[in-house]
C-alpha cells in the first residue's frame, strides 16, 4: 500500500512542540481518514478543468474529485462510535458516497497517467472549521476525537507525460 503525503504529515502530527515548556505534548494517539467523493458538481467541475488546462497544461483531460476527511483520536474508537461518525460526515441521501479507502486510489491502479493531488491543511495550524467540527463530534459523544482536518484531493487524467 503506497505512503499518501498525509501519511507522512500524520506521523508529524502524533507529537508537536510545547513552546512553553520545550516538552513534547501528544496531540493524537491515531489519526484515521474517510473519504467523501465529488465535492463538486458537474458544472463546477468541467470550469475547473478549463482552468487547469489554461493554467497547469492541456495535455490534462479529465478529472475527478474527493474529500478527505483526516481526524485526530486521543484513544481508540469503538465501531458503534464510528458508525456516529459515518452518520455525520456522510450524506443522508449517499451513505455510499463516504468510505474508509480512497475513492480515487481505485481509479489510479487502473489508469497509468493519472495523478493525485492533495490540497489541505498545514499541521501546525487548526483551523476554525476544525474547531466546530470537533465540537459537533463532542456533543454527539465522540469524545476520541481530538482534531479534524479537511483536505481536497484531485485525480488529473493526462494524455502523456506532463
Amino acid at each position: 500500500m503506497a505512503t499518501s503525503a498525509w501519511d507522512i504529515v500524520a506521523t508529524e502530527f502524533l507529537q508537536l512542540v510545547n513552546e512553553d515548556s520545550g516538552k513534547f505534548q501528544e496531540v493524537a494517539e491515531k489519526v484515521i481518514h474517510l473519504y467523501r467523493v465529488s465535492f463538486l458538481q458537474d458544472s463546477a467541475t468541467d470550469e475547473l478543468l478549463k482552468l487547469v488546462q489554461t493554467k497547469i497544461s492541456n495535455q490534462i483531460i479529465g478529472l475527478k474529485t474527493e474529500q478527505c476527511f483526516n481526524i485526530g483520536l486521543s484513544s481508540d474508537i469503538s465501531d458503534d462510535k464510528l458508525s456516529v461518525l459515518k452518520w455525520v460526515l456522510g450524506e443522508t441521501y449517499e451513505p455510499e458516497s463516504l468510505g474508509s479507502e480512497s475513492f480515487l486510489n481505485g481509479e489510479k491502479r487502473k489508469n497509468v497517467d493519472v495523478y493525485i493531488i492533495e490540497i489541505g491543511l498545514r499541521l501546525s495550524f487548526t483551523t476554525a472549521w476544525s474547531t466546530n467540527a470537533v465540537s459537533i463530534c463532542q456533543a454527539c459523544g465522540l469524545i476520541e476525537i481530538n482534531r479534524m482536518e479537511l483536505l481536497r484531493r484531485y485525480l488529473l487524467y493526462v494524455n502523456g507525460s506532463l
